[in-house]
């Protein structure tokens, strides 16, 4: 085949990549919106006696039951996501987030368990701290 032959197969494959690609700066994801794009961001998370505490942002009235937590396990951790299924409609900010605990039994592991937190991290917004 020559160049003037190949041409309408090229731009007939161009198009059908056209059709099918996500729309710019979205992630294609036939399954609905990735998880990054569930997950809460938290400014700091630590595992202790009580369980995983999360500082997450606040307009003044988050809490626990404003959260789901999905576990996924795995060798040698258990991945934990913390996704907000209510948000803060409060309009009292609480400087630099507040704290969540999420117990071993919220989350259906042992205290002795070690997990794998897959939220975004950012930065603490309240200056000084």
């Amino acid at each position: 085949m020559n160049m003037r032959q190949l041409c309408p197969v090229f731009a007939a494959a161009g198009l059908a990549g056209c059709a099918t690609a996500a729309p710019l700066g979205e992630a294609p994801s036939p399954m609905g919106p990735t998880a990054e794009q569930e997950q809460e961001a938290i400014y700091s998370a630590a595992m202790g006696r009580a369980g995983l505490t999360a500082r997450v942002n606040s307009n003044g009235c988050t809490k626990r039951s404003d959260f789901k937590v999905q576990v996924l396990e795995g060798y040698p951790a258990a991945t934990v996501i913390l996704t907000r299924i209510k948000p803060d409609l409060c309009r009292a900010f609480a400087a630099g987030g507040t704290d969540i605990v999420f117990s071993y039994e919220d989350m259906g592991m042992r205290p002795t368990a070690s997990i794998v937190l897959a939220n975004p991290l950012i930065g603490d917004p309240t200056p000084g701290r």
